[in-house]
């Protein structure tokens, strides 16, 4: 029998550019970490475009023999104006020509009408609460079009039925075309002993209490954590046995906004019991998640929580 030839996919990585790991980015690196650690026949290229050198860890994916890295230094206002007013140039042609090219999240781009589209959509919080997004981001969506996106794209890769439900109800897309697809969880996130040294070094290295309540995500003015705040105040207030000593926990980096919930932490009637952790390294957040009591989703919007 004669054996089928590979396909060569390209993949969209410009969200790992900036070094900054949030939901999307951490999506992306452990989606293609294990695509590629199970697929060996297929050819993959990453589309990379930086003026300056890259701050996001690359050279990750160089130890696989069938991925390359194609990174091209065209400034990205140039580039996002040409993809978004001229949709040229082509980047499945930039890469040298691509079966497929899948974009983990939404972003300017420009494909030949033979390449297939695969896209990831997270969420359209965007479209549901605009109000929470700066002018720019606001902008920036406006002209990334995301339903001209998922019109082009031949399959959506929807993050939850959420997410796949306003796919179809707010752009028309056939429910055919959009699959649901659950994020995975990445080996860091394991169930970890309570007296394994990992969480002692945690516990430690962040002075975290014995008994908190786990918040971790962006601090912005989404994630709500203004109302979680005064939540945990009322908590507080009613003074129940064996919660003398709970604490909450909020851990993050700073995003658009965050002055507001800054302020309100450091208001709180039970200030002394927040504590808040800035830019928690990937490495520690599993060890924090085995250590918290509960950890809480308070968002106004997500589209995988």
């Amino acid at each position: 029998m004669k054996k089928r030839k590979g396909l060569k996919i390209g993949i969209d990585i410009r969200c790992l550019v900036n070094g900054k790991i949030t939901g999307v980015e951490e999506y992306t690196m452990n989606i293609l970490k294990n695509i590629f650690e199970a697929d060996e026949r297929n050819k993959y290229v990453l589309f990379v475009n930086s003026f300056r050198k890259p701050k996001g860890d690359l050279d990750a994916f160089a130890k696989y023999k069938n991925v390359s890295v194609r990174h091209f230094r065209i400034p990205n206002k140039i580039l996002n104006f040409l993809f978004w007013y001229f949709g040229w140039p082509h980047a499945d042609k930039m890469i040298g020509g691509t079966d497929i090219f899948f974009m983990p999240n939404i972003s300017f781009i420009g494909l030949s009408k033979k390449t297939k589209f695969v896209l990831t959509m997270h969420d359209l919080s965007f479209e549901h609460m605009p109000e929470m997004f700066s002018l720019k981001r606001r902008l920036w969506h406006v002209f990334i079009n995301p339903g001209k996106l998922c019109r082009r794209a031949d399959r959506i890769i929807a993050v939850s039925d959420s997410t796949r439900n306003d796919i179809i109800g707010v752009y028309g897309i056939s429910k055919e075309k959009v699959k649901r697809i659950y994020s995975g969880v990445s080996d860091g996130y394991a169930t970890l002993d309570r007296n394994d040294k990992k969480l002692v070094e945690i516990k430690e290295k962040y002075k975290l209490p014995f008994k908190f309540i786990f918040f971790l995500g962006t601090i912005e003015p989404r994630k709500n954590i203004i109302s979680l705040v005064e939540a945990f105040d009322k908590l507080k207030d009613l003074n129940l046995p064996g919660n003398e000593k709970l604490k909450l926990v909020v851990a993050g980096s700073l995003g658009w906004k965050f002055e507001k919930t800054i302020s309100a932490m450091k208001n709180a009637r039970h200030t002394d019991d927040i504590i808040f952790v800035r830019n928690v390294p990937d490495e520690d957040k599993g060890a924090m998640y085995n250590l918290a009591s509960v950890f809480v989703y308070p968002s106004f919007l997500e589209g995988f929580g």
